[in-house]
């Protein structure tokens, strides 16, 4: 589906810890982050999580 996103994956998460791991947060998260592409990283699975409730809208001025 083509729309635009009302709330975001950074606005869903903030700036709360999202590795128990590394201790990143959505900010820090590409820096932090050291563990390889086949190791489940608990920040991985919290952006993904993020994106997947992130709400999507076809109106680009739709606030809320």
């Amino acid at each position: 589906m083509m729309g635009y996103y009302t709330q975001p994956a950074e606005a869903i998460l903030g700036d709360s810890v999202i590795c128990e791991r590394c201790g990143a947060t959505m900010v820090t998260y590409a820096d932090v982050c050291s563990a390889a592409l086949d190791d489940p990283c608990p920040g991985f699975q919290a952006i993904e999580n993020a994106v997947a409730r992130a709400t999507l809208t076809k109106d680009p001025h739709h606030v809320g």
